[in-house]
């Protein structure tokens, strides 16, 4: 958690620098790694808290760590310049990276297989018909969500 913090913030305070002669930005991170970047951390936060808010004993650090996926989420367009006339791919990378990232990481908060799979909801019922997870679906789906931004923004 603390290296997830440190790396969000040295992303941003190496956002831009000025120029002696001008104002002009120079970016060194660019609007699509920064922007995988705060979509892969709002996702991992959301499923550790999930987890977490599973355990009546950890239910507050669930809840502060849910409070801060939404806030990468809303802080978001103050870090990264969005393209509005292409929102579906921002969407579309983010549904991606969640589907790939999400379930895993929030099985193995609650110390769980990595692959498991309930019966309680629409996506458990889908993987359970369709034999259940695997690396190579997760790794395809978080390729999807990555590789998305890099060449459609």
């Amino acid at each position: 958690m603390k290296k997830l913090i440190f790396f969000l913030l040295i992303t941003q305070t190496l956002n831009a620098q000025t120029c002696k002669y001008g104002y002009t930005k120079h970016r060194i991170i660019s609007d699509k790694a920064r922007f995988i970047t705060l979509a892969t951390a709002s996702v991992i936060l959301n499923a550790v808290g999930d987890g977490l808010n599973a355990n009546p004993r950890t239910k507050p650090a669930g809840h502060i760590l849910n409070a801060f996926s939404i806030g990468t989420l809303v802080a978001s367009p103050f870090l990264v310049d969005y393209n509005k006339r292409k929102w579906y791919i921002y969407a579309l990378s983010y549904g991606f990276i969640r589907a790939g990232i999400f379930d895993p990481t929030y099985n193995i908060t609650r110390k769980l297989p990595y692959n498991y799979s309930g019966n309680s909801c629409m996506w458990d019922h889908f993987w359970n018909k369709a034999g259940g997870r695997n690396w190579f679906d997760m790794g395809l789906f978080i390729s999807v969500g990555i590789v998305l931004p890099i060449n459609e923004l």
